[in-house]
């Protein structure tokens, strides 16, 4: 599948959408772009949202940083790569909590099932599957 912004900082998915990962609450294919409206709610620090400053895809699942520092994960989540604490795929852009809550992030990047953010603060965050070390932890340290 394929991520993108537009010039105006919309956000538009196109591709596989077997584990949700276009974002539009369904799990379904699509060959042309389809236009995705991330809204921060309330609870991401109190900011708007603005528009996408950055996106990232892994193997089925999707990631999208927002210009006020909330980021927003949605797909498949079989080894936790989504952030939100559970294994649950998610088929709409879901905000990432947990420690995230009281941070802003800077930037984001996926590999095929894992996450790295770096906060404003500088902090390096690592989630998901880490079978050959690739969350940074070590190779044989369990999923995160």
């Amino acid at each position: 599948h394929v991520i993108a912004t537009d010039a105006s900082g919309e956000l538009l998915c196109w591709g596989r959408g077997e584990s949700g990962q276009l974002g539009q609450g369904k799990k379904a294919h699509s060959v042309v772009p389809l236009r995705l409206r991330v809204v921060a709610d309330k609870g991401d620090k109190g900011k708007p949202s603005g528009s996408v400053k950055s996106v990232g895809c892994g193997a089925a699942f999707s990631a999208a940083l927002l210009q006020g520092g909330a980021l927003y994960t949605w797909g498949n989540n079989t080894h936790g790569q989504l952030g939100h604490g559970d294994h649950v795929h998610k088929s709409v852009p879901t905000p990432v909590g947990g420690i995230l809550s009281r941070r802003s992030v800077h930037s984001v990047t996926c590999g095929y099932e894992h996450v790295m953010a770096l906060t404003t603060g500088r902090d390096v965050l690592t989630w998901g599957k880490n079978t050959y070390g690739q969350l940074g932890l070590g190779k044989g340290a369990r999923d995160c």
